[in-house]
C-alpha cells in the first residue's frame, strides 16, 4: 500500500543543466538593456571634487525592472576602479533608526578592524568622518523601497542623519542612492525643501522591459540553465506573454525555473503548456 505518499517520477534525462540562472540573486556578466541606466548611476556615484554636486539620485522604476541588480554592478565597478568607495545597503522594509543606521555604517568602514567598539549616537557620528578621513573614503548608501520610509513618515529624518554624515567636509563624502516605484511628484512632495535641494534634477528611470526585451533575457536563461529541447516554443511563448503581462522579469524567471520542475515531476522530458500554466497557477496564488 502506498499510502499518503506522491510518486515522484523523474524522467530518464536531467533538464536543468545550471539552476543557478534562475536564482533571483543570479547576475549576468552583461546586463541586457540597462546599459544607460548602470552608466548613469556609476556617473553618480563616482567620486567628484566639486562642492556644488548633487548628493540624493531617484532610481525609480516598476518592481523587476533591474534597479538593484544594476545599482550593484555599478557599485562594483565603481568600486573596482577607484577602490575609496564604501557601499552600504539599508531596505525600506527594515524598521531602522538612525542610530542603527551609523552603526551599521561604523562596522561597514571599520573592517577589517579586529574588535567593535560602542559609542553613544552624540559620538557615533563623528567617529564615521574620522573613519571617512583617514581611509580617504566616500560613501554610497543604497535606501532601497524608499517609499517604505515615506509611507512610515521618516524619510525625511533618515536623509537629514545621513546627509548630516557630510558636515565638517569641504567636499562632500557621503551619496545616496534612493530607489522607489513611486512617481517622482509623490516622492519629492513629501521632503523638506532643505533635503530637495539636495537631489540631483535628473532621475535615473528604468522602464518596464518591452516584449521583445523580455524574451531575449529569458532565451538567454533557457539556453544557459536548461538542456536542449527541454523548453518547447509554444511553452517558451506563454511565460513571455506571461511575463509581459505582469511585467515583471523576476516572474518569467520564476516560471521557467517551476515549468521544469512541474515537468519533472511528471517524467516529461519537455516542457508542456500545462507545466506552465500548474506552474502560473501556483506562482499567483503563493
Amino acid at each position: 500500500m502506498i499510502g499518503m505518499h506522491t510518486l515522484f517520477y523523474a524522467p530518464e534525462k536531467p533538464l536543468f543543466s545550471d539552476l543557478q540562472y534562475f536564482e533571483f540573486s543570479y547576475s549576468p556578466e552583461h546586463i541586457t538593456c540597462r546599459d544607460t541606466q548602470i552608466r548613469e548611476i556609476y556617473a553618480f556615484i563616482h567620486p567628484g571634487r566639486k562642492k556644488n554636486r548633487p548628493l540624493v539620485a531617484v532610481i525609480r522604476g516598476l518592481p523587476g525592472t533591474g534597479k538593484t541588480m544594476c545599482i550593484n554592478r555599478a557599485l562594483r565597478q565603481a568600486g573596482a576602479r577607484s577602490h575609496t568607495i564604501v557601499p552600504v545597503y539599508f531596505n525600506g522594509h527594515e524598521s531602522l533608526t538612525s542610530f542603527e543606521m551609523y552603526e551599521d555604517i561604523y562596522y561597514t568602514l571599520s573592517r577589517p578592524a579586529s574588535s567593535y567598539q560602542k559609542f553613544s549616537h552624540d559620538i557615533l557620528p563623528s567617529r564615521i568622518r574620522l573613519l571617512l578621513q583617514e581611509k580617504n573614503a566616500f560613501l554610497v548608501i543604497h535606501l532601497a523601497d524608499a517609499h517604505r520610509y515615506l509611507l512610515d513618515g521618516v524619510l525625511n529624518s533618515v536623509l537629514q542623519s545621513l546627509l548630516r554624515l557630510n558636515d565638517t567636509f569641504p567636499v562632500p563624502r557621503v551619496r545616496i542612492l534612493l530607489s522607489a516605484g513611486m512617481p517622482p511628484d509623490n516622492l519629492m512632495n513629501n521632503l523638506d525643501p532643505a533635503i530637495r535641494s539636495t537631489f540631483n534634477d535628473k532621475e535615473i528611470y528604468f522602464p518596464v522591459y518591452s516584449r521583445e526585451e523580455v524574451s531575449h533575457i529569458l532565451r538567454e536563461r533557457v539556453t544557459m540553465g536548461l538542456n536542449p529541447g527541454v523548453m518547447p516554443e509554444e511553452s517558451f511563448e506563454l511565460i513571455v506573454n506571461t511575463t509581459v503581462l505582469k511585467n515583471d522579469l523576476r516572474t518569467g524567471i520564476e516560471l521557467v525555473r517551476s515549468s521544469v520542475i512541474q515537468a519533472e515531476m511528471n517524467a516529461r522530458e519537455m516542457v508542456d503548456t500545462s507545466d506552465v500554466m500548474k506552474a502560473t497557477g501556483d506562482y499567483y496564488h503563493l
